[in-house]
């Protein structure tokens, strides 16, 4: 959530319900729109059980919650399975269950020109990974405390 908040992009809107503070009440004001493009990234490899996923799809739910932002989920284990907008409802129906690449996602990502402020990669760190860091930052959301990472940001689910 801390990294959400200091990537995401502001902008303004003018409102007449927030006075101008430099001009007073006879202008517009403006208001500050946060916005967001971020890539959810679910592995769905046969190494991730059930319960695991479900554990993804809160985390998925919480992300969505957190602020306004363009969500595309992506469900790839050896190869990219589904790509979707994350919309009010979050479908638990992953597609996989077979090896992990993470290569393919983030060849996905650069193919379809998306740009995201951030890639946020739900693992469990058991598969390959590109040789090269993306030019975008990834954020490593899993359970595992030993695997080490070659690029981006390594964050520790905590059990509930």
């Amino acid at each position: 959530r801390n990294y959400v908040a200091s990537a995401s992009r502001a902008s303004f809107s003018p409102t007449w319900k927030r006075p101008s503070r430099r001009f007073g009440e006879e202008n517009k004001g403006r208001k500050v729109v946060r916005k967001m493009k971020i890539v959810l990234a679910v592995d769905t490899s046969g190494s991730i059980s059930d319960m695991g996923l479900s554990e993804f799809a809160s985390e998925m739910n919480a992300i969505k919650n957190s602020y306004k932002s363009t969500i595309m989920v992506v469900e790839a284990d050896a190869k990219v399975q589904k790509m979707y907008p994350l919309r009010d409802k979050i479908d638990t129906r992953f597609k996989g269950r077979g090896g992990t690449d993470f290569n393919p996602t983030f060849e996905y990502i650069e193919k379809r020109r998306f740009r995201p402020n951030v890639v946020i990669y739900l693992t469990d760190l058991m598969g390959t990974f590109p040789r090269k860091a993306p030019r975008y930052p990834v954020i490593w959301v899993t359970k595992s405390k030993d695997t080490e990472i070659p690029f981006g940001k390594k964050i520790i689910m905590r059990r509930v």
